[in-house]
């Protein structure tokens, strides 16, 4: 059920709330010229995302002090999307039984010395730390050990499975600053972030 009764609206006056709906659910269109204002791709956008939240099938239009084009009555939807990396459920089921932290605390444990010695800060280990084939090799044995691996769903997840062994292991060394800033290493909707910073200060207002 849905607890909040209240609605919001910014500055601008909109309403940010989402109206759900099922009446109107999978009948959602809009006026076709609207692609003129906001392009094909965000046009797009606001259908899917109109249709998973079952909204209205018009929304009010508002213009911001820099005359950008946003919605009222549809939740915020982003200026920019970026995809996420998508893995299989082996991957899942790696982090969920805890083997991505077990394998890198071994590994840390039995290499602690060279690993401090080789990369004495985070920005070093991040560049040059590789999870080698035969780190990797170990891991699916150690895996294989605790009665999980499927090779089909291991191939299409091995860079993101090496990924995370990279991550785990940068945690024993840096705590949770190690972690994160592993994790959000060649991360894509980071990354994307990074790149359209700059552009953020146009969206301003």
């Amino acid at each position: 059920f849905r607890l909040t009764v209240g609605q919001y609206h910014t500055p601008l006056g909109r309403c940010i709330d989402k109206h759900i709906s099922s009446q109107n659910a999978g009948e959602n269109t809009l006026d076709e010229s609207l692609k003129l204002q906001i392009g094909e791709e965000a046009y797009s956008n606001l259908l899917e995302a109109m249709s998973k939240a079952g909204s209205k099938t018009s929304v009010p239009v508002y213009r911001t002090a820099k005359n950008r084009v946003v919605f009222g009555g549809g939740g915020i939807l982003p200026d920019v999307r970026a995809s996420l990396d998508t893995t299989t459920l082996l991957s899942k089921v790696l982090t969920s039984r805890g083997i991505f932290f077990e394998f890198a605390l071994n590994y840390f444990k039995q290499n602690e010395h060279s690993l401090k010695n080789n990369y004495k800060n985070i920005e070093e280990y991040l560049n040059n730390f590789d999870i080698s084939n035969e780190i990797f090799d170990k891991f699916v044995k150690f895996s294989y050990s605790k009665n999980i691996w499927n090779e089909a769903m291991a191939a299409a997840d091995r860079q993101h499975i090496k990924n995370m062994i990279k991550v785990y292991v940068a945690h024993f060394i840096w705590d949770d600053f190690g972690f994160q800033a592993a994790k959000i290493y060649n991360d894509n909707v980071f990354e994307k972030g990074l790149e359209e910073i700059e552009k953020a200060k146009l969206l301003l207002n």
